[in-house]
């Protein structure tokens, strides 16, 4: 309002100061900045360069890290690099990358399996050097689809097959897609054995009815001596043949399965329902979890979880805590709910296991000793109880303290190589700690 009533001289003179002002200004401040800029020297090129590293790693994070490494690993095949050269590349980059643990077995073992190739004749060396080539080492079952592909390989002699089975016989299944693979080669040679009893079984009665034929042959009285002896001795002969096929079907009706199963882990059976579905049978009470369906999308973690959920919940029910940790309860034959796999996991993860892979036979052993610490507190008491006394268990409520598990956890984890009786008095200082638990 004033502005407008200023005569134009006088608008004119303020523009006039204005701008003058503005000038004196950038003068100023590129004096200060110059001055800076002399007094930082070479320091500022180096943080503007690390700015822009930021910035590219910032980008580079978004990208999720199995990206990344199919990316990595497709730059290398580009630039010709050999198997070998990939492999020591991709593990010096991503060796301890926990989001892709797998993959990093994976390549650790196809080195091995290069070493292997070594010592094989060139033929033989030439045959698994090509079929490693051929991997997509940006997978997880990579690794268990070579084995496969070399097993039926014919250009590999049965004894380096049985040395490959030696030299890997260490090696598991680490992951659902893996156990799926592998139950369904199971199914297939169960089928395939069924068909093989099938021919046998056709064989035989070809074989009886020339038996047969044979002995309305030797009922003809004008029969010469000579042919009657051949034509006895063919009835042997095919007798003792049809007893030999009999032999040989019933060997395969041992090796037949009444199911469709593979041993996963030690006391841990994967077994193939009739109707697709998976279950996980825990020996020895022969207790069962059904895996959730594989055939919907975004199912991979879901399953996961629930097959090292079974791999804790066998040694929580030996020690009586199943129903604490796993409620409401987790019945024989069930398919874990959400809740159920969030408390395997949080076990799991606070003992510090990865539980993005299936859990190894010494994973396991690991685990059954650090769980059975929680019953160190009052070892003739029940599981409720020692859970009760530990503050991880409110009976009341019937809940389990996420907090207090957590810190329980952690100090088993950080306590594995003391004793027991040491392990037990750090448990104490805890609950003194903490007595509004009790």
């Amino acid at each position: 309002f004033f502005q407008s009533n200023l005569s134009t001289e006088t608008k004119n003179k303020q523009a006039t100061i204005t701008a003058s002002e503005r000038v004196e200004a950038d003068q100023e401040l590129n004096t200060k900045l110059d001055f800076f800029s002399d007094m930082a020297g070479d320091n500022m090129a180096v943080k503007e360069k690390e700015r822009i590293l930021d910035n590219e790693n910032s980008k580079e994070s978004k990208i999720s890290i199995g990206e990344q490494v199919k990316r990595f690993n497709q730059g290398l095949r580009s630039q010709g690099k050999s198997s070998t050269e990939i492999l020591e590349s991709l593990l010096a980059k991503y060796e301890n990358e926990e989001a892709v643990s797998v993959w990093v077995e994976n390549w650790k073992n196809f080195l091995r399996l290069q070493a292997f190739a070594e010592r094989k004749a060139p033929k033989e060396k030439k045959v698994i050097a090509q079929i490693i080539a051929n991997a997509n080492f940006a997978s997880e079952t990579s690794f268990t689809e070579t084995l496969i592909t070399l097993s039926e390989s014919n250009e590999l002699s049965d004894s380096t097959k049985q040395e490959l089975l030696k030299e890997f016989k260490g090696y598991e299944i680490i992951s659902v897609s893996e156990m799926d693979k592998a139950l369904k080669k199971e199914k297939n040679r169960q089928q395939e054995i069924g068909r093989m009893i099938l021919q046998k079984s056709s064989k035989i009665e070809t074989i009886e009815k020339e038996i047969y034929d044979l002995e309305r042959k030797l009922e003809n009285q004008n029969l010469n001596p000579s042919e009657r002896q051949r034509v006895e001795a063919k009835v042997k002969q095919k007798s003792k043949k049809i007893k030999k096929v009999k032999n040989s079907i019933a060997e395969l009706k041992v090796n037949q399965k009444k199911e469709v199963a593979i041993s996963l882990r030690d006391n841990f059976t994967a077994v193939l329902n009739k109707n697709g579905s998976r279950r996980i049978r825990i020996s020895p009470t022969n207790f069962e979890i059904t895996l959730p369906s594989n055939r919907l999308p975004f199912t991979n973690k879901k399953n996961i979880r629930s097959v090292n959920l079974a791999l804790a919940f066998r040694t929580l029910k030996a020690f009586g805590m199943t129903d604490e940790f796993f409620m409401p309860t987790l019945a024989h034959g069930n398919v874990p709910s959400k809740k159920h796999r969030d408390m395997g996991h949080t076990i799991l993860k606070g003992l510090g296991f990865n539980d993005d892979r299936i859990l190894s036979n010494e994973e396991i052993k690991q685990l059954d000793k650090d769980l059975k610490k929680l019953k160190v507190i009052a070892p003739k008491e029940s599981g409720e109880t020692c859970l009760r006394l530990l503050g991880i268990y409110n009976k009341d409520e019937q809940i389990i303290d996420g907090g207090r598990l957590s810190v329980v956890l952690g100090l088993i984890r950080e306590n594995r190589r003391i004793s027991n009786g040491l392990f037990k008095e750090k448990l104490r200082q805890l609950m003194s700690c903490s007595m509004n638990y009790f």
